[in-house]
């Protein structure tokens, strides 16, 4: 099972740096055009925003996990260690049933979607909507994980003697 969170993670975290990758060589292509061409080629507007879209898409998961996202803890400092414990199990499920409806709903739009592309790339619209059923979908894991991690580290902490 470690294994393939591990591989999972590897490809989530490589494909967000192909893509961020991609999109800075995308934009620069769009200002080397616009500085220096006649004509921009219409496609690199909706390239970037493909390569954007999965950027996120494949950030979103790691960062729940790492918890790298901003957060504001004023209130949550204010609160004892039980109570805050307490209420990030309580965002994390409330934030995982709130993904898992997502997953279901992302699928649905991409079946919505189906058989119609994009303007400049002529792309199928399956490929830029599929980057929100990756990010519900990885997000809906990490969230899982994460979810697990907390109950085990409290039930570790239960289980230990008192000194």
């Amino acid at each position: 099972m470690r294994l393939l969170f591990d591989l999972m993670d590897k490809f989530l975290k490589f494909g967000a740096v192909v893509c961020v990758g991609g999109m800075i060589a995308v934009v620069i292509l769009q200002v080397y055009a616009r500085a220096l061409l006649p004509q921009v080629p219409a496609w690199t507007e909706e390239a970037s925003r493909l390569f954007f879209i999965y950027t996120i898409g494949f950030a979103a998961g790691p960062a729940i996990f790492e918890k790298a996202y901003v957060n504001v803890d004023v209130v949550l400092m204010k609160l004892g260690p039980g109570v805050r414990r307490a209420l990030e199990l309580g965002v994390d499920v409330v934030l995982l049933a709130f993904f898992a409806v997502l997953t279901v709903e992302a699928h649905k739009l991409l079946k919505a979607v189906e058989g119609t592309t994009s303007a400049a790339l002529l792309w199928p619209m399956e490929a830029f909507y599929g980057g929100i059923l990756i990010m519900v979908l990885f997000v809906a894991v990490y969230l899982a994980l994460a979810l697990l991690n907390s109950l085990r580290s409290i039930r570790s902490t239960k289980e230990e003697p008192a000194r």
